[in-house]
């Protein structure tokens, strides 16, 4: 069985992720903060949208076990091929949570894992990476 290491996916995020600079997503931090919006796409990988969201209004809308970020294989509530970052979310964390959602979802998505087994995996691997990156 292939596993996601093989796929080399690590390499790939780093050099094709689309995320806006760090300066305007503390824009969009504020903004959320103060409640001028829910919702905002911050980036882009493959064919996933990624949105930074206000996390106290997701919680209270639909998931007080919504922490840091999700995905839409993960949370019905999440439409397809979205994404979400909490906006309270350190911005130097912002990869390695994006990364950690990818990771979970093709878990899901190709080997038909359920949610805790596909997050176990993700949260090894997430660990790993703040290690290679001393992000820890």
């Amino acid at each position: 069985m292939n596993t996601f290491k093989d796929h080399v996916f690590e390499k790939e995020f780093w050099q094709s992720i689309k995320l806006i600079p760090t300066s305007k997503l503390r824009t969009i931090q504020k903004a959320i903060e103060n409640k001028k919006i829910f919702k905002q796409q911050i980036g882009q990988w493959k064919n996933l949208n990624i949105y930074m969201v206000d996390g106290n209004e997701v919680k209270i809308k639909y998931d007080m076990d919504f922490v840091e970020a999700g995905n839409s294989e993960a949370k019905n509530y999440i439409p397809k091929n979205e994404i979400w970052i909490d906006s309270s979310t350190d911005t130097t964390n912002i990869k390695f949570s994006i990364y950690h959602e990818i990771v979970e979802r093709f878990y899901m998505n190709v080997y038909d894992y359920d949610y805790e087994k596909a997050h176990d995996i993700a949260n090894t691997i997430e660990k790993q990476m703040r290690i290679k990156h001393e992000i820890i």
